[in-house]
């Protein structure tokens, strides 16, 4: 998959809230690349998300 590609499906899923179907046939790529995508971005929610700052 080409960055280009990627960016594009990102894109569709996070900012035009597009399921993994919708987005496969739009890129007309195989679904189980768009579900393992998805995958990877979910599973790496934690990276994007600063913890909150303890005072004491």
């Amino acid at each position: 998959m080409t960055y280009h590609v990627l960016d594009r499906l990102l894109y569709l899923y996070i900012d035009e809230k597009n399921d993994a179907q919708t987005i496969s046939n739009k890129l007309q790529i195989e679904i189980s690349e768009v579900e393992r995508v998805i995958k990877l971005y979910e599973n790496s929610e934690h990276k994007r998300n600063t913890p909150p700052i303890l005072q004491k």
